[in-house]
This record gives structure tokens, C-alpha cells and sequence, in this order.
């Protein structure tokens, strides 16, 4: 069976440099893209800034680990679920808070 390889660019943006109007932009021609063959993930559009949050090991202590790990998971699948279906070869994935994942968490990303 032939293996289906993606490419996934990662945008990592600093704060206040554009990132958000680039990501709503992104969003807004989601369709157009897709039918290019890029998919920038629904899961992304309707949940900002989780793909940074979760995928963090060193959270502040004021959430709690079972927690981060429920909502972690469930994000995981739909964002996997999304990917592997699309017809699309080519993934965007961005969100300017990325820039301070620690290595271990980009790894495991």
C-alpha cells in the first residue's frame, strides 16, 4: 500500500508581527486553499493558539495535568483526523506562540 506523505509547513511568528491577520486570512480562504491542495485545519480556525497551549510539557501549575491531558488529547485527534482525510498534501500549521515551545514539546509535536 502506497504511504500518502504530507508536507507540513510550521509558521511560527513572533507576537505583533502579522501572524493573526495571516492566520484569518488563511481562514477566510480556507476553501480556495483546499482546493489547491493546502489544508490549513478547521481545528486551528476554531481553536486559536491550542496547537501551542497543549503541545506545552512546562504549563504553569495553575492547570491541572489531567485536565490539559483530556483536552490535549481531544484536540490531538481532530487535528490527526483532519489531517490524514484531507486530500491535501501540503498542511499549514500556525500560531505565533510557538516560538516558545520548549524543544521536547516541538519534538512531540
Amino acid at each position: 500500500m502506497p504511504v500518502n506523505k504530507k508536507t507540513i509547513f510550521l509558521h511560527v511568528g513572533y507576537s505583533k508581527c502579522g501572524s493573526t491577520t495571516l492566520q484569518d486570512t488563511m481562514a477566510m480562504y480556507q476553501s480556495e486553499l483546499l482546493a489547491a491542495g493546502i489544508l490549513f485545519p478547521r481545528a486551528l480556525i476554531k481553536r486559536p493558539s491550542w496547537l501551542r497551549f497543549f503541545w506545552e510539557t512546562d504549563l504553569p501549575i495553575t492547570y491541572k495535568k489531567e485536565r490539559v491531558s483530556a483536552v490535549r488529547d481531544q484536540f490531538t485527534n481532530e487535528l490527526n483526523d483532519e489531517i490524514s482525510t484531507a486530500k491535501s498534501d501540503r498542511i499549514i500549521l500556525s500560531d505565533e506562540g510557538l516560538i516558545s515551545l520548549s524543544r521536547e514539546s516541538l519534538v512531540s509535536l
